[in-house]
């Protein structure tokens, strides 16, 4: 595989893009503050913003970081409307031998739009 990690990809309406530290409070109100998107996944429950580092080791140094890996697929799915991120999409099982991956998504049920 020709790896070329997370680079920024852009539609009309959305930025894909490496995650940065400030995307953690918008990322906790517009996506993982919904029991719907994250009772899915492998986290902790979360109930307000600390808990994405706390119990979860997101948005450290370190998890960051890994996004400078050519191997690494990790995007920040952004509005373009209101350049807030309101979920992700990314690479959890990269199989180097037999040339696959497996993508998956979390995004909050309006898509960053309250109602």
């Amino acid at each position: 595989m020709n790896h070329k990690g997370t680079v920024q990809l852009e539609t009309d309406r959305l930025i894909l893009r490496k995650f940065q530290l400030e995307d953690a409070e918008p990322m906790f109100d517009n996506c993982w503050s919904e029991l719907d998107v994250w009772k899915w996944t492998s986290y902790d429950e979360m109930s307000c913003v600390a808990d994405l580092v706390e119990k979860n080791g997101l948005f450290t140094d370190w998890w960051l970081s890994l996004n400078d890996q050519a191997n690494r697929y990790n995007w920040a799915i952004v509005l373009q409307s209101t350049s807030q991120p309101v979920g992700r999409i990314f690479v959890i099982e990269l199989s180097e031998e037999n040339a696959e991956l497996e993508i998956t998504y979390e995004i909050g049920k309006n898509g960053g739009v309250k109602v």
